[in-house]
């Protein structure tokens, strides 16, 4: 769908750290930071227009009764600084940022209201909160990108609080789907090496803490 706007493209800038990302998102206003903390959900590359209904329909956000207007020109905002990639129509949230926003909302217990309004508006979210993919929704998952992966795994994990053995598919078809990417990195890699931090366990069993721990030792000694 096209925003009206032409989103300037900008990719990943290697000057900017962990730390100057957190120190920008602190910088935003209380709105904006949530902006970003709805796009954190998304995970898929999406467009403005894409993220219009979804921002509105969480309940009782600050974004909930603002017009779309005010939305569209905060995002587009948003996409000038270095908090978000952009790339023709379609924007989406820096990977090192990913996580501690996402935790952000799993700690303010927000995460299950943000999910819903999330599938509510997008079929292909409401498809990939499942452990287990068809063949169709293989093949979406194949147009959309590796990141509708990362969706279900933080999904499962932290809506779901499911235990590592039942994560264990998501990781296979990742490694099924995007073979290259998967010798690249470890979807686990992709998502708890941003860099690591070992508060975004606390909330699952020991035995997965553990698990996870253990693989992601394993991958980083490896490569």
């Amino acid at each position: 769908m096209n925003s009206g706007c032409a989103l300037k493209g900008r990719t990943q800038d290697r000057s900017y750290q962990y730390q100057d990302f957190i120190k920008l998102y602190s910088e935003r206003d209380p709105i904006d930071q949530e902006l970003l903390q709805a796009l954190s959900v998304v995970h898929v590359p999406c467009t403005i227009d894409d993220l219009l209904p979804y921002v509105k329909g969480i309940p009782k956000s600050r974004s909930s009764g603002l017009s779309e207007e005010v939305i569209v020109n905060r995002l587009e905002d948003l996409c000038d600084s270095p908090l978000i990639y952009t790339k023709h129509e379609t924007l989406q949230m820096r990977f090192e940022l990913n996580q501690e926003l996402y935790s952000k909302l799993v700690w303010g217990q927000k995460l299950q209201t943000f999910n819903k309004a999330l599938c509510a508006t997008s079929p292909l979210h409401d498809a990939l909160c499942t452990l287990s993919y068809s063949d169709e929704l293989k093949a979406q998952v194949v147009e959309n990108g590796s990141e509708c992966i990362l969706f279900s795994l933080r999904y499962a994990l932290y809506q779901e609080q499911v235990e590592y053995p039942q994560i264990e598919a998501l990781i296979g078809y990742f490694e099924e789907l995007f073979p290259e990417e998967y010798q690249k990195k470890h979807p686990l890699l992709r998502i708890f090496d941003t860099p690591f931090q070992e508060l975004w366990f606390v909330h699952f069993s020991p035995a997965t803490s553990a698990k996870i721990h253990l693989c992601l030792l394993h991958q980083k000694l490896s490569r």
